[in-house]
């Protein structure tokens, strides 16, 4: 269950993000996008880190290099975004008792 919160939690900064990376990251998006863990390091060069793999249904990894963050989703590329990006998004949760 603490997987599957965190999955949802990275899936949502994943979909922000999406919206805030300007037109210039497009162009590495799509070079990128779909790749395995090996052309990206063709294209992009050896991550600073790795997180491990996390996930119940997919496995989930990130890549982080200088500016930028690569996600990867069951050995494929589907997501590169600005490294402080994440930074201004509130991921806790806001969760009312019903009465």
């Amino acid at each position: 269950m603490k997987n599957q919160k965190f999955i949802q939690k990275v899936l949502l900064a994943v979909m922000i993000c999406s919206c805030l990376i300007g037109q210039a990251m497009a162009q590495n998006i799509d070079q990128i996008r779909w790749k395995s863990a090996e052309q990206v390091r063709v294209i992009l060069g050896e991550p600073e880190t790795i997180t491990p793999p996390v996930g119940t249904h997919a496995s989930y990894t990130m890549w982080q290099y200088d500016n930028y963050t690569v996600a990867f989703a069951n050995g494929k590329a589907f997501h590169l975004f600005a490294k402080n990006s994440l930074r201004n998004i509130d991921l806790r949760e806001n969760r009312r008792a019903n009465n």
